[in-house]
């Protein structure tokens, strides 16, 4: 099912990026390893880190599985996607996993604050952080809190404020909420992503 969705997008001229969900510090190369195996087997563009809460107070752990995966992968487009806010999360292994990282995508989910004033303070904090890279936001699209589903306007601010930071890009999770759930509530976030004026 994999190769021919990665098939038509590149058909579309879209790069195709592989992304793991890292289950914290057991067996950290057994999982840098099963991520090598899929970044070959569809002969990925890039490749994101999903590492979050199972991490913290573990930065041999990390530095372990970083290691192993850029062994293998030394010049390879890697990205780590984690926590909005260092600041919230200061046993995080940042130094660790940034040192093999290409690119930072901070999760800024707003949750019921401002979109906005969250993807400022993120910018900010990962900005002083040791080991910054450039920062590429991932955004919300899912419903973040019961019933209360992220709406186009906070979609709009969001990347409007990105594109002003002078951002190269930014992406949001997830697409499944993005392309349909949202649609009980008279709106479709996934176009409202397509229509924004961003050119390349």
């Amino acid at each position: 099912m994999v190769g021919p969705i990665v098939a038509a997008l590149r058909s579309a001229g879209i790069q195709v990026w592989g992304w793991q969900y890292v289950y914290g510090y057991v067996d950290a190369e057994g999982q840098a390893l099963a991520a090598i195996r899929r970044v070959r087997e569809f002969d990925l563009d890039g490749f994101v880190v999903n590492a979050e809460g199972e991490w913290e107070g573990y930065p041999s752990e990390a530095a372990s599985y970083m290691k192993a995966l850029r062994s293998e992968l030394p010049q390879f487009p890697v990205a780590l996607s984690s926590f909005r806010f260092p600041s919230y999360h200061q046993s995080f292994p940042w130094e660790e996993f940034l040192a093999g990282c290409d690119l930072n995508m901070p999760q800024v989910y707003w949750q019921n604050h401002s979109p906005v004033a969250d993807l400022e303070q993120s910018l900010q904090e990962h900005a002083a952080h040791q080991n910054a890279r450039p920062v590429f936001p991932t955004g919300a699209t899912y419903f973040m809190e019961a019933n209360v589903p992220a709406t186009p306007e906070q979609v709009q601010a969001f990347l409007t404020a990105a594109k002003a930071e002078g951002l190269s890009g930014a992406n949001f999770w997830s697409w499944q909420h993005a392309n349909g759930l949202q649609s009980d509530f008279g709106f479709n976030i996934w176009q409202t992503i397509a229509d924004f004026d961003w050119p390349i």
